[in-house]
């Protein structure tokens, strides 16, 4: 049996309780137990009893313990699959250890289009005046999933005049008139940025945005951190550029800085990175 669920878990605000219920009732399986490591013990019994069943649990922002849920992860006792989801990559990859992280790369552009047409409509292809506009749209979105749903959606069934709005808008890398925007992106943005640990990492992040959109030769950003005594003083070279490396590092693993285009697989300080 295939078994696909998804679930926010944005700081598992509804418990894990709730979570346990989502699944068993995928699984048909009523939980009679009220103690929560009673039901993990049964629900896991359920799933190890199944065929094979994936689950997906989607926009994790907190470590979840799979086994206090009832999940089974650990041997090969199961054909249980389970996928992560989170704009933190080291909360996947060092606290709950998956065992195969991947960076979800920006959708080409027939990618792009296809799903932002599923999103808005198929009106979209439909309507011949509609259709460069919305073509000019997915492309300012530049492959970002998160992007190409919400303004999809905040766009469906609205008027020519308010689809080119917000393409002018998003030309302008301003979109704060586009309905729904500034509360799904720019919110998701902004839990990134606070989460981060430390002032110095923040700091490198802001002075990236300062810098502008695009690529960023490491050079630069050392002489800019530098400059502004972003690392308190260090006085080897060598160890400054270690700590800029890192802060680097932890500002990719969040998924607020990419690394260029030129190469989307290493990163040292001869390439350029991209907010």
């Amino acid at each position: 049996m295939d078994v696909s669920w998804t679930r926010d878990l944005d700081k598992l605000q509804e418990g894990i309780a709730e979570l346990q219920q989502k699944i068993a009732n995928v699984l048909d399986l009523p939980l009679w137990e009220q103690d929560e490591s009673r039901r993990a013990d049964e629900l896991k019994q359920r799933l190890m009893m199944e065929g094979k069943i994936l689950i997906i649990l989607d926009d994790i922002w907190t470590e979840v313990d799979l086994e206090e849920v009832g999940i089974p992860s650990k041997g090969d006792e199961t054909q249980c699959k389970i996928v992560l989801a989170s704009r933190d990559g080291d909360l996947l990859c060092k606290d709950m250890g998956a065992q195969i992280c991947f960076p979800v790369e920006h959708l080409p552009p027939e990618e792009a289009w296809s799903f932002f047409k599923k999103t808005s409509g198929d009106s979209v292809e439909e309507d011949l005046e509609l259709r460069p506009i919305a073509i000019q749209v997915v492309e300012e979105c530049e492959g970002v999933p998160i992007a190409i749903v919400t303004i999809a959606t905040a766009l469906k069934d609205e008027t020519v005049a308010v689809w080119k709005n917000a393409l002018e808008q998003l030309r302008s890398c301003a979109p704060t008139n586009i309905k729904a925007v500034g509360k799904k992106v720019y919110l998701c943005l902004e839990w990134s940025y606070t989460h981060l640990k430390g002032d110095n990492v923040k700091s490198l992040f802001l002075l990236c945005g300062m810098l502008g959109y695009g690529d960023i030769s490491f050079d630069l950003l050392f002489q800019y951190c530098m400059g502004l005594d972003l690392f308190d003083h260090m006085e080897p070279l060598e160890q400054a550029t270690n700590k800029l490396v890192t802060l680097v590092e932890i500002l990719k693993a969040s998924g607020l800085l990419l690394d260029s285009h030129k190469d989307r697989h290493n990163f040292d300080e001869e390439k350029a990175s991209s907010l």
